[in-house]
C-alpha cells in the first residue's frame, strides 16, 4: 500500500464537496484491508468503489489496479463500472479511471500522482489537462518509486515539490473551488 495516502486522505475533510478516486497498485485482498483501516481513521467515509457505486461527495473510493474502472453517466448521476481486468500493465487501469473521468467532468477533474512506474498515468494526465483539469505530483522524495513523477512532471511540466500535507492541500482547495459548480450527468 502506499503509506502517502496515509497522510493525504485523513488530512481532508469531508465539507470540501468532492470526491476522491484512488487507484491502488495491489491486489482487491490488499486493497480491502487498506480501506477498512483508512476508513477508521478518516473523519468521511472511505470505500471500496464497486461496479454501480453512484459518485458521492464527500467521499473517498479506492480500487485496486487489477479491475479496470470506468465513470459512467447514469440516470441524472456518475456511476462506477468496475470489472476484474486480466491486463498484464496494470498502470492502464490508473489511465483508463481519469480519462473517463476527465472526458466526463472536464475542467473539475484534478490527477494526482503518489508513486508508480515512469509512465503510470501519463495518459490520464494527458488527457485531464487537455480538457482543463489541474495534474499535480508528489516530489519524488516522497515517492516510493522516485523515478515514477520525473516523466509526467518534465513532459507536463506540472507543480514539484509537494509534499503529502501541501498536496492535501492543494487537493482541498481544488474542491472548495468547486464546491458550489454542482453538475448531473
Amino acid at each position: 500500500m502506499n503509506p502517502n495516502l496515509l497522510k493525504i486522505i485523513p488530512a481532508l475533510n469531508p465539507d470540501m464537496g468532492g470526491a476522491i478516486c484512488v487507484m491502488v497498485l495491489d491486489s482487491s485482498d490488499h486493497v480491502e484491508s487498506f480501506v477498512k483501516y483508512l476508513d477508521a481513521i478518516c473523519d468521511f467515509e472511505v470505500t471500496i468503489g464497486q461496479n454501480g457505486t453512484t459518485l458521492e461527495g464527500g467521499s473517498c473510493y479506492i480500487f485496486s489496479a487489477s479491475d479496470q474502472v470506468l465513470l459512467s453517466p447514469y440516470s441524472g448521476h456518475y456511476t462506477f463500472k468496475v470489472r476484474s481486468s486480466e491486463k498484464i500493465d496494470n498502470s492502464e487501469s490508473i489511465d483508463d479511471l481519469m480519462v473517463s473521468t476527465a472526458s466526463l467532468l472536464k475542467n473539475r477533474v484534478a490527477g494526482v500522482l503518489l508513486s508508480g512506474s515512469q509512465t503510470d498515468g501519463s495518459k490520464g494526465l494527458e488527457m485531464i489537462l487537455s480538457e482543463g483539469g489541474s495534474s499535480y505530483i508528489l516530489n519524488p522524495e516522497y515517492c516510493l518509486h522516485k523515478t515514477m513523477t520525473s516523466g509526467p512532471f518534465v513532459r507536463y511540466n506540472l507543480q514539484g515539490g509537494l509534499d503529502e500535507t501541501k498536496l492535501a492541500s492543494v487537493i482541498q482547495q481544488c474542491h472548495y473551488a468547486n464546491k458550489e459548480n454542482v453538475i448531473t450527468a
